[in-house]
This record gives C-alpha cells, structure tokens and sequence, in this order.
C-alpha cells in the first residue's frame, strides 16, 4: 500500500488530472451492500486504483486497489465515494455522493448469488488464484446490459450463460459480456465460469421478477 501510495503522489506532482465516472447505485439501503466500479478502467495496471470512502455512513469491504469495491450501509446519511486511478496519460479522479436510507429500493436487495471453486492442480482448493469475486451490471443502452467483472485477467477463461424468464438461454466467452434483456424478458440467473491457471471458479447470480423492470 505504501509503494501505491508513493506511487500515486509522485504522479499527482508531475501529472494534470482527468475526469472518469463511477458506477453503481446512489441510494443505498442499511445493512446492504452494493459494487461500485470505474466506468472506462484505462489503468495502466490491475493495483492501480485507490479507492477512499469519505463519511461514516458506510464502509468498504473489499481491495481498495482494485477496479470495484463494495460498499455497505451502516447509518443513515450522505457519503462520498472517491477514485484516483494511475493510467498511462496521469491520474484520473472522481466522486460519487451516495445516500443511505432506511427505506431505499435498492436492485442490489434484487439479486442473490453463489461461489465454487475446483481446483484441479492441487488438492487444496485454497491454493486456486482466481480472484473473481463478483461483477456489476452496467446499462450500455436501451435493453442491453454489460456485465463487468471485479477483476479481469487476461490469464482467464470466461464462459457466461444468462436465463432468460421465458427460458431462452443466451452464451458468451467474452471477459465482459453484453446481453439484451426487456422488462417482459429479464435474466433470471447468470451463470460464470472463470478457467484460471490452476482452478475453475464459478459464479451464479438470481434476479428477481422486478429487477429488470427498474434497471
């Protein structure tokens, strides 16, 4: 962390600074628990982010380093969330306000999922260096949604499969996938299967019937 931050100013001594944008929700309910990401990660490595939360009225849950982080509710309030990111052309920063309610929709509320991992070059499923953990679902356009993992790797091997509500079922192999959806047609589960060096993780996430409707 040290060498990151050391990293960091003396980049802020010798770079101008540029606007980047950070998504994921602005309301968040007590006690939930949501991913917030940098919109276009041009970060010249995977550990060149510095994620801070400013209040403390929620918390962050994950590594402040990497392209997403978690962020939970703890009271009611306003906090800022902020982002300096290390690329190629200097530092990037941006701020996201984020309310915590005791009474807030929150499509994170919508969503559950689950994690495995088989390790097939160790006896030791704890040796697996897949480090996805999660990903966000970020809107591209009118009925089409991306899904952006915490972390990509171009050492992985990605195979996504979204459910549809009319039981269609839709493939892709790309690290960062885009899939249709309607509000009569949403995804009811995600499934991912990440191929590491060493393991294969696996990934589901359920929406409910209303999560596409308010997305």
């Amino acid at each position: 962390m040290k060498k990151l931050l050391v990293l960091f100013s003396s980049a802020l001594m010798t770079s101008a600074f540029a606007q980047c944008t950070i998504d994921g929700p602005s309301n968040l309910a007590v006690g939930s628990t949501a991913t917030y990401s940098v919109n276009m990660d041009d970060a010249q490595c995977s550990n060149c982010h510095l994620w801070e939360n400013h209040g403390s009225v929620a918390s962050m849950s994950s590594n402040a380093k990497k392209r997403a982080v978690r962020v939970t509710g703890n009271s009611t309030g306003n906090m800022t969330l902020s982002l300096a990111m290390l690329t190629p052309k200097g530092i990037s920063q941006c701020n996201k306000t984020i309310s915590v309610g005791n009474n807030v929709a929150s499509n994170a509320a919508a969503t559950t999922s689950s994690r495995d991992r088989t390790d097939y070059s160790t006896t030791n499923a704890a040796n697996c260096n897949s480090d996805f953990t999660n990903y966000t679902e970020m809107r591209k356009s009118d009925g089409v949604v991306a899904f952006v993992p915490s972390t990509t790797n171009t050492d992985y091997k990605y195979r996504w499969e979204a459910t549809y509500a009319n039981g269609e079922v839709k493939t892709s192999t790309d690290s960062t996938p885009n899939f249709s959806y309607s509000k009569d047609n949403g995804i009811s589960s995600v499934k991912v299967r990440i191929t590491s060096p060493n393991c294969i993780s696996n990934f589901t996430k359920s929406y409910n019937s209303t999560y596409w409707v308010t997305f």
